[in-house]
């Protein structure tokens, strides 16, 4: 069993340097934080990964856009993409902070 209490989570996140840190790594699942900025999110092009992935928005507010859809996502939201399809994130207020789950088959 592994297992963080919330307190833990939001330490890591304090800590965190880079935009990406990996929460679990198991074979069939990784989970990840993830923060994307104000700044550096309009030049980002919209990426694909070949695993499903479900993000939890733990903190921020913008706009993600999954294939041809665009959604407001805020603390709280989840959202779920198929893999192969383009998504990114984008008109983010500061910072926006996920917790990304990828699935494998």
């Amino acid at each position: 069993m592994k297992h963080l209490t919330a307190e833990e989570l939001a330490d890591q996140n304090v800590l965190q340097e880079g935009d990406i840190t990996t929460v679990f790594d198991e074979a069939a699942m990784v989970v990840e934080q993830s923060r994307y900025q104000a700044e550096t999110a309009a030049a980002e092009s919209p990426r694909t990964h070949a695993d499903d992935e479900f993000y939890y928005i733990t903190a921020g507010a913008g706009k993600m856009r999954v294939g041809d859809e665009t959604s407001e996502v805020s603390a709280g939201d989840v959202v779920y993409v198929d893999g192969g399809v383009k998504h990114d994130f984008f008109d983010i207020e500061g910072e926006l902070r996920t917790l990304k789950v990828f699935a494998s088959a």
